[in-house]
């Protein structure tokens, strides 16, 4: 009887595993699907779980079903690793250090925030949900930051001067949204394109698309050395995010350090991101403290290649 109900329960869990993995691959059809993609590294697991509880089991059609699931797992995993960024010589002096950090509306510890983005080292900030609330809090970056845009929400903060700057999203009717801010640097003399980027909700996932396509043609249209860094409410897992490595020619840096949610539960996604152009290698990845918000921050050192 037992033997009879946990092979039942193995093939239950063998077509659950089957059905979230075949439906997240319609995402590009049902884009809410996209959802499923995001837990892919859990889908893996579990699948290999499967196996290894099959095979005391001696049912061929189990194992057979179990390692099939297991395989595609397997495959689409090493196929969303293609598109990160390369890893930087040794020795190689960083260029830029880049900090993306989502501070949230509501966060209480801004002056906290304040105090270790100063003592960051990074050049470059991208913050997300800059409000009122918390704005005059973040005014004393600028000491170690002079040069400074916002809006939207979005705030860079730089120390290299910022030569041109750019909303990127917006419409002229309510809520009057954007959902990304463009500024071109002067690094050391040379020109440096960054987009601070919040996109929207996961469970907005038409309109996910559509920001992807914006950020997508913007990254093709560029010829300087360009960082696209902030909060993408996006997994490397993502069909979305995939795509714009493989059509804007931009490199992923962040596969695995998990960024989100870090208050109620130990953080078990990658949403955080900073995607580079060609030009760029990573010397070093790295996540911040907590810091009272739903986020971690993200840090990545940069080596420009000559």
């Amino acid at each position: 009887m037992l033997y009879a109900l946990f092979r039942l329960t193995l093939w239950a869990s063998v077509l659950a595993v089957t059905a979230v993995t075949l439906f997240g691959l319609l995402a590009g059809w049902f884009p809410l699907l996209e959802l499923l993609n995001h837990f892919r590294p859990f889908w893996l697991a579990g699948a290999l779980a499967l196996v290894l509880a099959a095979l005391p089991m001696r049912d061929r059609g189990l194992i057979a079903a179990s390692a099939a699931v297991a395989i595609l797992n397997i495959a689409l995993f090493v196929f969303a690793l293609a598109g990160g960024a390369r890893s930087a010589d040794a020795n190689v002096a960083t260029f830029l250090r880049v900090l993306a950090f989502n501070i949230q509306w509501s966060n209480n510890q801004i002056a906290d925030i304040a105090r270790e983005l100063q003592t960051s080292g990074a050049d470059v900030l991208v913050l997300a949900e800059v409000s009122g609330v918390n704005r005059d809090s973040l005014e004393k970056l600028r000491g170690d930051y002079p040069f400074h845009t916002e809006s939207l929400g979005l705030a860079i903060f730089s120390k290299h001067p910022i030569l041109q700057t750019e909303d990127i999203g917006w419409t002229f009717r309510p809520p009057y949204s954007g959902f990304a801010r463009w500024v071109r640097l002067d690094v050391k003399g040379k020109p440096v394109e960054v987009v601070g980027v919040h996109l929207s909700d996961p469970f907005l996932p038409k309109k996910q698309a559509e920001e992807m396509q914006t950020l997508t043609a913007l990254a093709q249209e560029r010829t300087s050395p360009l960082i696209v860094a902030g909060d993408f409410n996006l997994t490397p897992w993502s069909a979305k995010l995939q795509r714009f490595s493989r059509e804007a020619g931009m490199r992923r840096t962040n596969t695995f350090m998990l960024t989100w949610p870090v208050r109620e539960l130990p953080a078990f996604v990658a949403i955080d991101n900073i995607y580079v152009s060609p030009q760029f290698s990573v010397i070093d990845i790295k996540t911040g403290p907590s810091l009272g918000a739903d986020h971690l921050p993200l840090i990545v050192d940069l080596a420009l290649e000559e």
